[in-house]
C-alpha cells in the first residue's frame, strides 16, 4: 500500500477508509495474502482498516526489492520510519 489522499475538505467522511479498503479487495482478488506500507503520521488511520504495528526489517526483507525499501535501506532511513502490516484471511468484502 503507498497512500491514500482525500481532499482536506472531504476528509471525515470515510472516503479514505473506502479507497484503502478498495485497494485491499483488489490486492486480495489478485492472490495478497498480507499488505505493508510505512507511515510515521498516519497509524490511528491504519489501524481502523486493520493495520497493526510492524517492524521495518520484516518489511526490509518481505518487500526487499522494492525501490522505496532499498532506498530507505541504503540512506538510513529505513531506522526512522514506521511500519505497519496487514494480514488478509480470505476476502475483504466477507468481513
Amino acid at each position: 500500500m503507498r497512500s491514500v489522499a482525500v481532499d482536506p475538505e472531504l476528509r471525515g467522511e470515510g472516503i479514505g477508509l473506502e479507497l484503502a479498503q478498495f485497494a485491499m479487495d483488489g490486492a486480495v482478488d489478485a492472490g495478497a495474502n498480507q499488505a505493508w506500507l510505512f507511515s510515521r503520521r498516519s497509524g490511528p488511520f491504519w489501524q481502523k482498516t486493520g493495520f497493526t504495528s510492524a517492524g521495518t526489517k520484516a518489511l526490509a526483507v518481505a518487500l526487499a526489492s522494492i525501490q522505496q525499501v532499498q532506498l530507505f535501506t541504503e540512506t538510513g532511513q529505513l531506522g526512522r520510519e514506521v511500519a505497519w502490516s496487514r494480514r488478509f484471511l480470505g476476502c475483504c468484502r466477507c468481513r
